[in-house]
């Protein structure tokens, strides 16, 4: 976890205020988005992916950092995976019906699947993020974002693996989608864990709200394969 160590000047009555205050002392302004973005810049690609990690090997105190100081790029790595396994699938399926596909198709429609993929994320974040908030929910579209981004990565496993599944036989379409299926699972878990730490909404409300999203997601993501 990255912790704040210099102080911050409130908005609002411009005194210095110190570490470890979510609100200002002097005037009880919510200093909580500024501590929010100043963390999010001391951010480095090996936090990043030391969070990706995390996610699996410490789940609950990860989700809890990754809802605390929110972030777009690792979402954007774990969808980008993502989309090349998806199209991946693409390719072996065509290949097994005799339509070899080249590098430049491949790459048109690995930056389609990336497109949609990502566009699904942010369209289904800003869904849940609105109906949280009609709960009274209190988190903000970034973390939504990032709870549903970082709750990806074992569907990433899941597709992984089917995708090899399928490099054996490509017409194994149904064994790849029940390998899938804990790992969505999993997921719904992830994010449950994250929003109910974002939201300060009950726990059967967040978990409602997480096989929601990833119910259009698989949706959209089988569509996509």
């Amino acid at each position: 976890m990255i912790f704040m160590e210099k102080p911050i000047r409130c908005p609002s009555c411009r005194n210095l205020v110190p570490s470890g205050y979510f609100m200002c002392p002097y005037c009880g302004t919510d200093l909580r988005l500024i501590i929010r973005l100043r963390m999010r810049l001391r951010l480095k690609m090996k936090d990043i992916i030391k969070r990706m990690r995390d996610v699996v090997m410490k789940p609950k105190s990860t989700m809890q950092e990754i809802v605390a100081v929110p972030d777009y790029l690792g979402p954007s790595l774990i969808t980008l995976v993502l989309a090349l396994f998806l199209s991946m699938r693409y390719v072996i399926i065509s290949s097994s019906l005799g339509l070899i596909i080249g590098l430049y198709p491949f790459l048109v429609i690995l930056f389609l699947n990336v497109l949609i993929a990502m566009s699904i994320w942010f369209i289904i974040s800003a869904i849940i993020n609105w109906i949280f908030r009609l709960f009274g929910g209190t988190q903000t579209f970034d973390q939504t974002a990032a709870a549903i981004g970082y709750s990806l990565v074992p569907i990433v496993f899941g597709v992984f693996l089917g995708t090899l599944t399928l490099i054996g036989n490509p017409m194994s379409g149904g064994i790849a989608i029940a390998i899938l299926i804990p790992f969505v699972i999993w997921s719904v878990i992830l994010c449950s864990i994250a929003l109910y730490y974002a939201s300060n909404l009950p726990l059967i409300t967040c978990v409602l709200a997480s096989i929601l999203a990833f119910l259009i997601l698989a949706f959209f993501f089988f569509v996509m394969s």
